[in-house]
């Protein structure tokens, strides 16, 4: 897993890509927290090229979604990876 961000004055974008293992998790978990708590409330995630992805993964992203929602923000997923589904 590979992982580039770019944060702008509008929010951050965070590009993933590669395979998803259960030790990424609390990691990807954490990245995506503490943009919350530098008051970032706008973040898109594009994911490509994903072949293996726990399905912690899309369980993950729906908390820091609602952890987002309720501090006024907004998490976009771009899923760009036919392997990786989320809602």
């Amino acid at each position: 897993m590979s992982i580039w961000t770019k944060a702008t004055m509008q929010g951050v974008h965070l590009s993933i890509r590669g395979d998803i293992y259960s030790e990424h998790i609390e990691f990807l978990q954490n990245i995506l927290l503490e943009r919350l708590r530098y008051g970032f409330r706008y973040i898109v995630i594009e994911i490509m090229g994903i072949c293996l992805c726990v399905d912690q993964a899309a369980a993950m992203l729906e908390y820091v979604r609602s952890r987002f929602r309720h501090e006024g923000g907004e998490l976009i997923v771009q899923n760009r990876s036919s392997s990786f589904q989320i809602d």
